[in-house]
């Protein structure tokens, strides 16, 4: 079975993923799984034909996860998909950030399944973050929702609701006040160590430099969810399991943005 998740909405098109992760896991725990980026080198996908054509001496079933699944130009990946879309036994998950082009036209086709994730836009929008206000739970009248509608509004408008919902969520009372606050802060004012952190590759002495700075002003978290505004890529995909980790309680901050600085 082949799921082809796509669009630029990476927040939602992650969350869909570790859903599916958890439930396929839950009743196949003991599958054989594989996780591997193309983003990063497109030949990796000849990883993917050994473990999927080695046999397994314990698992029945195999799980494979593939990011920047439509990278790879040769017809050897597609024709490795094609082969795997009727096996039960198998489970691949492809993920990527846009529509795919001619040549994987056929993941939007049965029997392959496909679910698209699009930039939050108009009614979406609304019903993403009023669905974020609840679980948060969140007091907001209709005008302070109007506003923060507003705020967020462009690309990468579920990243930036849910950043500013989780630091309303933190706070004792909501008003307009706060609200343009805290986007003027993100937007026009962050601080020059999180530009120097977000622009510096991992391991580089400037960006333990941007870290270290920011750990010292005393304020980590704001650094974090900074990142959320300018991080890309990989790096983004990184940022939003070391989030749901530090909600879990079982990270700092300072160890999240520490992990980000090591790559």
């Amino acid at each position: 079975m082949v799921l082809f998740l796509y669009g630029p909405d990476s927040l939602l098109r992650l969350r869909r993923t570790k859903e599916l992760l958890t439930a396929y896991l839950d009743k196949n725990s003991g599958a054989d799984r594989m996780r591997i980026d193309l983003a990063e080198d497109p030949e990796n996908w000849k990883k993917a034909v050994t473990f999927l054509h080695q046999p397994s001496m314990f698992a029945e079933k195999k799980f494979l996860w593939v990011d920047s699944a439509t990278e790879p130009e040769g017809v050897a990946w597609r024709k490795l998909l094609k082969e795997f879309l009727p096996d039960e036994k198998v489970f691949i998950l492809l993920t990527e950030d846009r529509e795919p082009r001619k040549d994987f036209k056929f993941l939007l086709e049965s029997p392959a399944k496909a679910e698209s994730f699009p930039e939050l836009t108009g009614e979406g929008l609304k019903n993403f973050v009023l669905r974020e206000i609840k679980k948060l739970e969140l007091k907001v009248t209709p005008e302070i929702l109007k506003n923060i509608l507003q705020k967020i509004g462009g690309p990468r408008a579920s990243w930036r609701a849910v950043s500013l919902l989780n630091q309303l969520a933190a706070l004792e009372e909501i008003n307009l006040e706060t609200i343009k606050a805290l986007t003027e802060t993100e937007s026009q004012a962050m601080p020059v160590s999180t530009a120097k952190f977000a622009n510096s590759g991992p391991l580089t002495a400037r960006r333990l430099e941007a870290l270290e700075y920011g750990i010292l002003s005393g304020d980590p978290a704001y650094m974090f969810n900074s990142l959320t505004f300018c991080l890309r890529g990989k790096e983004l995909l990184m940022l939003a399991d070391l989030d749901a980790d530090i909600k879990l309680g079982g990270l700092e901050y300072e160890e999240a943005l520490l992990k980000i600085a090591l790559g």
